[in-house]
């Protein structure tokens, strides 16, 4: 594959959409091109070439800097991992490929897919290993950055009411497909959207809080304290010292510290990183 044509099909044969969407949009794309071309360890460059009508065409140039014997092959295999991440959601990629069940399970369990290792013998093997292939789409599948990339893609079309589908085929340099078009029509685009991707929260034993602003009423309203240096704010989610507080059985002075397991509930922002949404302490002990 050298191009990658996105194809906006347009109700009532119109040739026009609001440009904001439309650059929104493709700015989420662009992303996810790159962040996928990252992760799969390729170094391409991606150019956008001039617009045809017909709904509306655009097509994406991909290059490839490394240039071996076997680039045009990895940027045909590149083409068929992206645009399978494109227009599938995780339940339907499993339900073509029902022997990736009992991976999914094992990823659900946290058993963490080698991604490294599937992507090193996809490559040794001439990208013609299809069982790692499939595992490095699945693993690209479940990727939470992907998720919120591909969420926003798909969220700024939804608000284009001329769309009706959109495609993704795979040219060469001549304009020629040599892949089937892939079609997402308007009314599934809401299944690629995530309201919020939470990650594992990350929990810290023994963690030394120095309280700033406790809380002495019923409620659910943070605290403030100093950790590590670095001011935090955390909710008490230890109920019977919470008890303790509101019926007046500790007292805080300056310098109070307390004890406690600190749970932080981690989620992604709309770029696909991660940023801290909640603290939790439990098991609190004062010093």
């Amino acid at each position: 594959m050298e191009k990658l044509q996105l194809h906006y099909y347009l109700e009532n044969n119109s040739h026009a959409m609001n440009a904001f969407i439309k650059n929104k949009a493709e700015l989420e794309l662009l992303r996810l091109l790159n962040h996928v071309s990252k992760t799969l360890k390729y170094d391409l460059e991606f150019e956008i070439e001039a617009l045809e009508e017909g709904g509306i065409l655009e097509r994406i140039r991909i290059i490839n800097k490394k240039k071996g014997k076997t680039y045009v092959l990895a940027l045909s295999i590149f083409g068929s991992i992206f645009t399978t991440i494109l227009t599938n959601v995780i339940s339907d990629y499993i339900s073509k490929n029902k022997k990736l069940e009992n991976l999914q399970i094992e990823v659900l369990e946290k058993e963490s897919i080698k991604l490294d290792y599937e992507i090193k013998k996809l490559k040794e093997a001439d990208y013609k290993d299809e069982d790692s292939l499939k595992k490095v789409i699945l693993f690209l599948l479940m990727d939470g950055k992907v998720k919120v990339l591909k969420s926003n893609f798909y969220e700024f079309l939804d608000n284009e009411q001329k769309i009706t589908q959109i495609s993704t085929l795979e040219l060469d340099n001549n304009n020629e497909p040599i892949s089937e078009e892939k079609i997402v029509e308007k009314s599934k685009f809401k299944r690629f959207v995530e309201k919020e991707i939470e990650l594992e929260p990350k929990v810290i034993s023994n963690s030394e809080v120095e309280i700033i602003s406790p809380v002495f009423k019923k409620g659910n309203d943070n605290w403030k304290g100093i950790l590590n240096g670095e001011p935090i704010e955390f909710k008490i989610g230890d109920l019977e010292f919470k008890k303790k507080v509101l019926d007046r059985q500790v007292s805080f002075t300056t310098g109070t510290k307390i004890l406690c397991e600190l749970e932080i509930k981690i989620v992604l922002d709309k770029k696909g990183d991660p940023k801290v949404k909640s603290r939790y302490a439990y098991d609190i002990v004062v010093k």
